[in-house]
């Protein structure tokens, strides 16, 4: 019996010693240095959701890739065209530009008078993802105005930016739509 209870106590020795290491190693991953017993050891939080998101991420990780095919003023063989909704994002600060407090090109977008009463739609409004449209027109099938986006090249069908990728606009937005 004294065996059994001595082995028990060493198990739960070498347990609690994994937990202490366990705890120190977070700590340095945490970028905690030193021992100093005042210190709080609770986890570290996240500033928050996409604090570090520029329009820079936006672009090369979506618009570049999903975007410009439509809205450039030139088809991929050179020839001039006239981009859809004529809105141009062909370009970072073009893109930029076109995109930050401007109402769509293609025509006033109607806010739907009960539900959205006293809304002005922009394409990007800094700090208000509910009032931007370019988050409404990626992540929703039935957006405040058009169609959703991006459509097919070819067959001018939707075909939806992934989670991830509007997770990033709508995170981009949120934090204030930073250059």
């Amino acid at each position: 019996m004294k065996t059994r209870l001595l082995l028990i106590a060493l198990i739960t020795a070498i347990a609690g010693m994994g937990t202490s290491l366990a705890a120190c190693s977070s700590d340095d991953d945490n970028n905690n240095t030193g021992g100093d017993a005042g210190k709080d050891s609770s986890p570290q939080q996240d500033s928050g959701p996409g604090d570090d998101v520029t329009f820079s991420d936006v672009y090369d990780q979506v618009i570049s890739q999903r975007c410009i095919g439509c809205h450039s003023t030139t088809f991929p063989d050179g020839g001039a065209r006239n981009p859809s909704g004529g809105l141009v994002l062909k370009g970072k600060d073009i893109a930029y530009q076109n995109l930050i407090n401007k109402e769509a090109p293609g025509g006033p977008c109607k806010p739907d008078p009960v539900t959205d009463a006293g809304t002005t739609w922009k394409l990007v409004e800094p700090n208000n993802v509910a009032k931007s449209l370019l988050h409404s027109k990626v992540s929703s099938d039935a957006p405040k105005c058009g169609a959703r986006m991006p459509l097919t090249p070819q067959g001018g069908t939707p075909n939806p930016l992934n989670a991830t990728q509007i997770k990033l606009i709508e995170d981009w937005i949120a934090t204030g739509a930073k250059e």
